[in-house]
């Protein structure tokens, strides 16, 4: 696995983004009342606002408190040999990960690739 140099990790206010290697996608996690996401390719958006959210057998919502206690990025240019025979044998594998790690015990990771988000 080779590492390359880090993904471009904005924050404004409680926002978070991160883009693709190539700087065509951008992921903007909203952090300011409810955990949101949206999506954009050259500056348009493409996903709007989008909730994450999941209510536990207790009642209680991930997004209720959204206190924030780790963020790694890391950007991943690698080549994955496929087992199985295919039109290309080696597949290129180039993204940027953002892991948000919440107080609850729960992360969010987000995969931006150059032709998509994962």
């Amino acid at each position: 696995m080779l590492f390359c140099s880090l993904p471009r990790l904005l924050f404004a206010g409680k926002e978070i983004i991160v883009q693709s290697p190539d700087g065509k996608i951008e992921v903007s996690i909203d952090l300011t009342n409810k955990l949101s996401y949206q999506v954009r390719y050259n500056g348009k958006n493409i996903i709007q606002p989008s909730a994450i959210d999941f209510i536990l057998n207790n009642g209680e919502r991930l997004s209720d408190d959204l206190e924030v206690t780790k963020k790694n990025t890391k950007a991943i240019n690698e080549i994955i040999i496929s087992p199985v025979p295919e039109k290309r044998r080696a597949i290129s594998n180039n993204y940027n990960e953002l892991t948000i790690q919440f107080r609850h015990p729960y992360s969010l990771l987000f995969r931006v690739y150059n032709d998509g988000v994962a």
